[in-house]
C-alpha cells in the first residue's frame, strides 16, 4: 500500500483530529501544508474542487471528511480500534454532533474579539477580509454558520460541564479505558479553544477534562515527515487508483 499522505495546514482544528489520530496509531505518513485559504492549485487536481481540510491521499486515492478519513485509518492500523462494537451506535452518533453543532459551537467561541486581537491573522485586514470571503464561499448553501457568542457560551460551558462530570467517575477516556472516536472528535474542538491563551479561562473549572485533554495530547502525531505538494502530485499520477469494492457505499 503506498503511503498516507495528509494534506493540511498546523491551525485547521480537523486536521489536528487527524494528526492526533495518527499518532495514537504510532502511523508513519507524510505531510502537505496547503493554503489556508483559496487558490490552492496543488490541491484542487486531486480533489476535483473539494476544498475542506484535511484531505488524505494514498497513492492516487482521495478521502475528504474526517468521518470517513478515521474510518480508514482504523482499517489500515485495526490496532486499538475507534469503533469498538458495544459503542458503535452511540459512539457514531455523538462524533457526529461533536463534529458538527459543537463544532459551530467552538467556531464562535474561538473568534470572538477578545480572541481575534491576539491572532496574527487578524492584524491584517487585508488578511481578514480575504479569510471572511473565503469562508463565506466555503459555507455557502451550508446554512447559517454564525451563532450568537452568548449562545455559544451557554451551550459550550454545559458540554464541557458534562464531560468533565463523565470524566470525573474514574475512566480514563471519553470511550472508557481506551479512547475511541468520540474522544478524538471532542478533542480537536477542545484543542481549538484550549490552545488560544485569551481563552483559558473557560478551562478552570474542570480539571478532569484538561487532565483527558492532556492525555490525549500525549498521543503525539506519529513520524511525520513534510513533503511538497508537486510530489503529492506526483505520487497520484504514477499510481493506479483501487477499485471500490460492490457495496462500500
Amino acid at each position: 500500500m503506498s503511503e498516507i499522505i495528509l494534506h493540511q495546514y498546523p491551525a485547521s482544528l480537523f486536521s489536528e483530529k487527524i494528526r492526533l489520530l495518527l499518532g495514537y496509531k504510532q502511523a508513519d505518513y507524510a505531510m502537505v501544508e496547503i493554503p489556508v485559504i483559496m487558490p490552492k492549485p496543488d490541491l484542487m487536481p486531486l480533489t476535483g474542487g473539494y476544498r475542506k481540510t484535511p484531505v488524505m491521499q494514498i497513492g492516487a486515492d482521495i478521502y475528504c471528511d474526517t468521518a470517513l478519513i478515521s474510518k480508514v485509518i482504523d482499517d489500515i492500523y485495526p490496532d486499538r480500534p475507534l469503533y469498538p462494537d458495544e459503542r458503535a451506535g452511540v459512539d457514531h452518533a455523538l462524533a457526529h454532533w461533536t463534529d458538527t453543532f459543537f463544532f459551530r459551537v467552538c467556531v464562535s467561541i474561538a473568534f470572538q474579539p477578545k480572541a481575534a486581537a491576539s491572532n496574527p491573522l487578524f492584524q491584517d485586514q487585508e488578511a481578514v477580509a480575504a479569510f471572511m470571503a473565503d469562508r463565506a464561499e466555503l459555507s455557502k448553501g451550508a446554512g447559517d454558520m454564525q451563532m450568537p457568542l452568548d449562545v455559544a457560551e451557554a451551550h459550550f460551558l454545559m458540554h464541557l460541564n458534562n464531560l468533565d462530570r463523565q470524566l470525573a467517575t474514574g475512566k480514563p477516556f471519553l470511550g472508557g479505558e481506551s479512547p475511541s472516536i468520540l474522544d478524538f472528535s471532542t478533542y480537536h474542538n477542545v484543542w481549538f479553544i484550549y490552545t488560544r491563551d485569551a481563552l483559558g479561562d473557560y478551562f478552570a473549572p474542570f480539571e478532569h477534562l484538561v487532565a483527558w485533554y492532556q492525555r490525549m495530547l500525549a498521543f503525539g502525531y506519529g513520524n511525520q515527515r513534510m513533503i511538497s505538494g508537486a510530489e503529492a502530485l506526483a505520487v497520484a499520477a504514477q499510481t493506479e487508483p483501487d477499485e471500490i469494492a460492490e457495496g462500500t457505499f
